[in-house]
């Protein structure tokens, strides 16, 4: 494996959570897709499922 690939994966493995998925009716592991917004410590973002494909929003506090 290539030292960009290996970053690859190391960066989605570190953007990855468990969440509850409303398509698959289950806590399934989603990846970041997109910032949405920034405002004030709170990041809006999409987060989409790696079973089904499905998106969802997701807000992460600092």
């Amino acid at each position: 494996m290539q030292a960009d690939e290996l970053a690859f994966f190391e960066e989605m493995i570190e953007s990855a959570e468990l969440l509850d998925c409303v398509t698959c009716q289950e806590d399934t592991l989603h990846v970041h897709e997109e910032v949405v917004s920034v405002e004030g410590g709170v990041t809006e973002l999409v987060m989409r499922c790696t079973s089904c494909m499905s998106t969802r929003p997701h807000l992460l506090i600092d």
